[in-house]
């Protein structure tokens, strides 16, 4: 019997989706938290589409804009100094 081709996952736990990302799970859930990533609930588990982790990537990348969430570091350093 020929071998059958892997199939890739449709649905991705958390730490996939960061991994996908090169995100921690902690900037995954911030970014789930704003609404940026929508989850999809199956039963009590969470998971993530790939087809939204990829589009988010890609609209970024044309957005030319960091995946990164305001957090308090950010915000508590004063204007001008970065880390």
């Amino acid at each position: 019997m020929p071998e059958q081709p892997p199939i890739a996952p449709l649905l991705l736990d958390a730490p996939a989706a960061a991994r996908a990302l090169s995100v921690s799970t902690r900037t995954l859930h911030r970014l789930t938290a704003s609404g940026e990533l929508s989850p999809v609930y199956v039963g009590r588990l969470t998971r993530y589409r790939f087809s939204d982790l990829e589009h988010f990537a890609l609209t970024r990348q044309q957005a030319r804009q960091p995946v990164t969430v305001n957090s308090r570091r950010q915000a508590a350093q004063p204007e001008g100094v970065t880390s």
